[in-house]
């Protein structure tokens, strides 16, 4: 065919002419042409072609229409239809020569034009540069909605721009200034930020005797830069107004060189990309260190990390930002591992990535290792950036992994992907949420630096409630940006009010949603691992150990620690330390829900104790290797779980574990005033008396104790509320309030003589006789200390009974020498 028989434009309104004849089409014909013209040579899937049709408006029924405008498209270009526009699984090509295309034929000519001005050929290079602009006759792809038209129309409304800017230096340097100054003063009117062709345009009217205006073409950059931007022109463009303000001659050389023009749009590898997020914001280390990889020639680099923190924004824009050290193509490749539909296989995605390389389907080999032989074979010279997103293991992306040393694979997946680190040398970078500023910063992207200086405690507040992750803070951002008038305290009143998981969600879109997210990660565990996640979410954690989740969720220490490596490996937890983990907030609230739903009552009642027994009997033994005070409340051994207590070999381990688990502790002992079961508040807390006494600050320790004794008293826990009134007695009496703490003790002793608690009777009386004591009441105090010692004599308490001596022999030596004297020696 030759150029007068098929002629296509897209540089402007679509037309096409057959024959030097225009041909008429209806309007989704021409969307549907351009659609192709896109990626002229290249397979357009259907779905594809409706997104680029109808964008986010796409109708259910858009394959069905798609065909139809196919057999339309076809007929309306008569005979030449079928051998234009040819069906490709899964979809459609239109197959074009060079000069059947404006776009290829505008790119052909820049790049002779810019050949032609690197050997300095300024004439002959002008009359190019004029022959690829006169192609241009408006915005290209109009006829088109998709995010992925406005790339392409800026990818060549740039290389219209270098054209311009070309086309003047070429005048500049050939001594033809004059010729130069109507078209820049056009162009800078039209684009006024760009600073190439202000320069231009000054040594322009200076060659020509037209200082006064260079200076003025200066000055009006400089405050259109102040207004739009508030920076100032760059030091080269200062330094020739200088010279021109001192009298000095113009430069014959520009402010910037004369660039290389596109090369023409079909020879050029595939340009599979997507958009990148026009809100991104932060990461500036994992761009670094993506970088530094980049520059230590790793083929292969993981992004990990989970769900909703931004690993796919990420690696597009940082894909975007090293397109042109990839000049033989960048491929793109969703492999649905964490998606609703079944995930990509390999035998899936050789057949795109060849024919994305240009080899066409039907030459496509059958056999699955020829096609990765082949698909080797065509990557091992050329210098290519591969990204394969939403991974779902190890064995889907393998074999895509190309042996070309110039070639680099960027993996995301919510998976650890080991099996990639371990046997492919890959390098793996974690993603984790944003820190404090990130968030803030994407926050101020979304809605405006104004809107958010107006409240900035509410933006802070927010910034926590999403958890500072991205894709939270982006449905939150979305949602108060959609109305001027909604705020961001409007928005925290809604999250506390209706539940973050239940508002975390874009309204029409069921998968845009933080509780979708996660319910993808969930759905890849084993049964056995989701049982164990939604257990552990039953009662909060600030963090998790495998001994005490082997507790909760009734198993092997060993077991619970592989079920938590496996909720680790798709980033639902993150390890934190020797068989310890940690999530975040919304995690845990989702595990929480997932168990509400899925445990019957007494399963999750049953974790809870099983965990609290945990902690008990732990504490039981680390007060025992510690030489400290038992606990004194009486508990039923037989009824409290065989939960794998921890067991400690001294009193440094039993320490460490302690401060490890003190938060723990602290949540299980609220969890456990606040929802049961009951009894177990007020018996942990009194195990921990003088753990708390030796290791705690004593205004925690108050705290703690209040807590379980509210518990108590809502429980009619009358043991409970005595053992409490004991605890903060003698938390008091170490604080020096010696008023309180007899006052304590004695509502203890009241409590304990009505219950029949024979030994939280003698504590009590040995604490009121402490606190006398210390008041001054001498006789008082030791007619307490005698009464506790008789009965812990009677109770064959020998500690207690010692304690009681001690006292009185402190202050009453004779009384307490005839005491031991008229009883005899205390048995054992």
């Amino acid at each position: 065919m030759t150029v007068d028989e098929v002629r296509f434009r897209v540089l402007g309104p679509l037309e096409v002419e057959i024959g030097r004849q225009p041909v008429a089409l209806t309007g989704r014909q021409r969307g549907l042409l351009a659609a192709l013209l896109l990626s002229p040579n290249q397979v357009v899937s259907v779905a594809c072609c409706a997104d680029r049709l109808w964008g986010e408006r796409a109708p259910s029924t858009a394959p069905a229409r798609v065909r139809a405008l196919v057999t339309e498209l076809r007929r309306a270009l008569h005979i030449e239809g079928r051998r234009l526009i040819v069906t490709r699984s899964p979809g459609y090509s239109i197959l074009l020569q060079d000069d059947e295309l404006d776009v290829v034929e505008f790119a052909c000519l820049l790049d002779e034009a810019g050949r032609s001005a690197q050997r300095k050929r300024f004439s002959q290079a002008i009359d190019q540069y004029d022959g690829a602009l006169a192609l241009w006759r408006g915005d290209p792809f109009v006829d088109l909605e998709a995010m992925e038209v406005g790339v392409e129309a800026r990818r060549l409304g740039e290389a219209r721009a270098l054209a311009i800017v070309s086309r003047a230096e070429c005048h500049l340097s050939s001594g033809r200034a004059a010729e130069a100054i109507e078209d820049l003063m056009a162009f800078t009117a039209e684009q006024p930020l760009r600073e190439p062709p202000r320069g231009q345009l000054m040594r322009a009217l200076g060659h020509s005797g037209r200082r006064s205006e260079a200076l003025e073409v200066y000055e009006d950059y400089r405050i259109v830069l102040q207004e739009e931007l508030g920076v100032e022109p760059s030091d080269e463009l200062r330094r020739l107004r200088l010279s021109m303000i001192e009298g000095g001659g113009v430069p014959t050389g520009g402010v910037s060189t004369v660039p290389v023009a596109i090369g023409p749009r079909r020879p050029v590898g595939p340009r599979q990309l997507p958009p990148r997020t026009p809100r991104f914001t932060g990461r500036r280390e994992e761009l670094r260190r993506l970088d530094e990889m980049h520059a230590d020639r790793e083929p292969t680099v993981l992004l990990v990390g989970g769900a909703g923190v931004g690993k796919t924004s990420l690696a597009l824009h940082w894909a975007d930002r090293v397109a042109a050290r990839f000049p033989d193509g960048q491929f793109y490749l969703n492999m649905r591992g964490f998606d609703r539909s079944e995930p990509m296989p390999v035998t899936e995605a050789l057949p795109i990535l060849l024919q994305g390389l240009g080899w066409s389907a039907r030459d496509v080999p059958v056999d699955p290792g020829a096609q990765v032989a082949l698909y080797r074979s065509l990557l091992s010279s050329r210098r290519t950036l591969l990204v394969f997103d939403n991974v779902a293991d190890v064995r889907q992306v393998r074999e895509l992994l190309p042996g070309g040393s110039h070639c680099m694979s960027v993996v995301t997946s919510r998976d650890r992907l080991e099996g990639l680190v371990a046997l492919d040398g890959a390098r793996r970078l974690t993603l984790n949420v944003f820190d404090g500023e990130e968030a803030l910063g994407l926050l101020r992207r979304g809605l405006g630096e104004n809107r958010t200086q107006r409240e900035p405690e509410a933006a802070a507040e927010l910034v926590e409630l999403c958890d500072r992750l991205p894709l939270a803070l982006s449905i939150a951002t979305a949602w108060i940006a959609d109305q001027e008038h909604r705020t961001i305290g409007q928005y925290i009143a809604r999250l506390t009010r209706q539940g973050r998981l239940a508002q975390l969600k874009v309204e029409g879109d069921e998968y845009a949603a933080v509780r979708a997210a996660l319910d993808l990660s969930y759905e890849a565990l084993p049964v056995t691992a989701q049982r164990a996640f939604r257990l552990l979410g039953v009662v909060p954690h600030a963090g998790v150990s495998a001994r005490a989740a082997a507790a909760q969720i009734d198993s092997a220490p060993d077991t619970a620690d592989d079920l938590l490596s496996a909720i680790a490996r798709v980033h639902l937890m993150s390890e934190s330390g020797v068989q310890r983990y940690s999530w975040h907030d919304l995690v845990k609230e989702y595990a929480a829900e997932r168990a509400a739903v899925e445990d019957p009552p007494e399963q999750r009642e049953a974790a809870v104790r099983r965990l609290l027994a945990h902690y008990f009997l732990s504490v039981i033994d680390l007060v025992d290797v510690c030489g400290y005070q038992p606990p004194s409340m009486p508990y039923d051994v037989d009824e409290v779980p065989c939960a794998g207590p921890s067991v400690f070999d001294g009193p440094e381990e039993g320490l460490a574990w302690f401060d490890a688990e003190w938060k723990n502790i602290l949540l299980a002992i609220t969890y456990a005033a606040e929802h049961g079961p009951p009894g177990y508040a007020p018996l942990i807390v009194d195990a921990l008396q003088d753990l708390l006494q030796h290791h705690r600050p004593y205004t925690e320790w108050l705290r703690i104790s209040a807590t379980a004794m509210a518990a108590a008293q809502r429980q009619s826990d009358m043991a409970g509320q005595a053992a409490m009134h004991l605890s903060q007695g003698l938390a008091l009496l170490r604080m020096a309030d010696l008023e309180a703490s007899l006052a304590q003790n004695k509502a203890g002793l009241e409590l304990s003589r009505r219950v029949g608690w024979r030994a939280g009777e003698a504590n009590a009386l040995q604490g009121c006789g402490v606190a006398l004591k210390q008041l001054g009441e001498a006789e008082q105090a030791l007619l307490m200390y005698r009464q506790a010692q008789e009965i812990n004599h009677d109770l064959r308490l020998l500690r207690g009974e010692a304690r009681c001596l001690s006292e009185c022999l402190d202050s009453w030596p004779v009384d307490a020498f005839s005491t031991i004297g008229g009883r005899g020696q205390p048995n054992g």
